[in-house]
């Protein structure tokens, strides 16, 4: 999806959060204690006629371009992202690239799959991608940005290093209505769920790049 959705509540991505300094661990890019362990910074945007928009970012040690790759990877995309079961590219009545997914909910002690297709629009130059909606029973629109480009190296890294920001911008209309009282509560389980992706591209590129090799 942006590569992937899911709808997640309490305790959802809690791997990520439930012991600090076992996190700093697991966390660290290639687990060896080589680089400082960036957290994603993220935000929620705004609600705006029943749509969800949540902004994060994250500095990673790669280069931009295999990031963008990496990204752009969308049969390989499950063996990154936990909220994606299984994915696939087809074409589109015009032509254009789509992508077929198979996604994983979650919510409280509930869980289970729904289909998304996906239009996407990629930018090789800008290394920028967006992702639209086609059709979807579990959302009414849906539209993912990720933006990659080189950034400076953190003032701990070894000199030489390439490090790169990545960008992820999340809009989401749900498919059934939320009421007002718990906005405040939805609003907080997209927050964490674009954390729970950055920090799933922070953990899987290692993965992704020695399977390639």
């Amino acid at each position: 999806m942006s590569p992937g959705l899911t709808l997640e509540g309490a305790g959802s991505y809690a791997s990520h959060d439930d012991d600090d300094d076992d996190d700093d661990d697991e966390l660290d890019f290639e687990q060896h204690g080589q680089a400082r362990r960036q957290r994603p910074e993220v935000a929620f945007v705004s609600l705006v006629d029943g749509k969800y928009t949540v902004r994060g970012r994250l500095l990673l040690r790669a280069p931009a371009a295999e990031v963008y790759q990496l990204l752009t990877d969308y049969a390989g995309c499950h063996r990154v992202f936990s909220n994606i079961a299984a994915s696939q590219v087809v074409a589109g009545p015009d032509g254009g690239k789509q992508v077929e997914q198979l996604c994983i909910w979650k919510f409280l002690a509930f869980s289970g799959t729904f289909k998304v297709q996906l239009g996407v629009v990629e930018d090789d130059a800008a290394r920028t991608l967006l992702f639209n909606l086609v059709h979807s029973n579990f959302m009414s629109d849906f539209e993912g940005r990720w933006a990659v480009a080189p950034a400076p190296a953190p003032q701990a890294a070894p000199p030489g290093e390439q490090w790169c920001e990545v960008q992820h911008t999340l809009s989401v209309v749900p498919a059934v209505q939320v009421p007002a009282p718990v906005a405040y509560y939805t609003r907080s389980i997209f927050v964490k769920q674009v954390e729970g992706i950055l920090l799933d591209l922070q953990r899987g590129l290692p993965r992704w790049r020695a399977e390639r090799s």
